[in-house]
């Protein structure tokens, strides 16, 4: 492991994009990026990755590794929670269920390629004293980023930040639903 908490995976296993720091330090300063303006489709999904990554830390997670690459494909975000489960944690960002729930784009070729690639960082860190855990599972988080009238939105997931529905809400508001053992 390097100093800012990423595996450091031997050769061409290491990505560069794992070593680079969050230019977002909280999930606020994430959420106003993700609601303010126009973004993109892929920055849509890296800002998703790093509120994901944020959320999961102030529920007592340690993040592993994230964006981590084989030839195999790519994990979003590697991390321990709090009983020391090693999650492998799928990351889906959305505007809208227009082509289904977020849940749905990870389908049986998406399972297929994260269990190879998840194989491939237990083997790269097998020997990290930092990495050990009680076990293993695939979390799908979903991301929705949109307003609470939304079809598709309102009372199906709670607000991102704990606020609970009503009065007040923001004109676009982030949604998060955790999936734990997902496949």
């Amino acid at each position: 492991m390097n100093t800012s908490g990423t595996l450091e995976a031997p050769g061409p296993l290491n990505d560069a994009r794992t070593q680079e720091s969050d230019p977002f330090e909280s999930m606020e300063g994430v959420a106003r990026a993700m609601t303010g303006g126009h973004v993109g489709r892929a920055r849509l999904g890296r800002l998703g990755e790093s509120y994901v990554a944020l959320w999961l830390q102030s529920q007592g997670w340690r993040i592993m590794a994230r964006n981590w690459q084989c030839r195999f494909g790519e994990l979003d975000l590697v991390a321990l929670d709090p009983d020391q489960v090693l999650a492998f944690v799928e990351v889906k960002t959305r505007r809208s269920t227009t082509f289904g729930p977020p849940e749905e784009a990870v389908g049986p070729a998406k399972r297929t390629r994260l269990r190879r690639t998840a194989v491939r960082w237990l083997i790269a860190c097998n020997l990290d004293p930092g990495c050990r855990h009680k076990g293993t599972r695939f979390d799908v988080v979903t991301l929705m980023v949109g307003r609470p009238d939304r079809e598709g939105l309102s009372g199906r997931i709670p607000l991102a930040d704990g606020r609970a529905p009503g009065r007040g809400w923001p004109t676009e508001a982030l949604f998060i639903r955790q999936i734990k053992g997902a496949f």
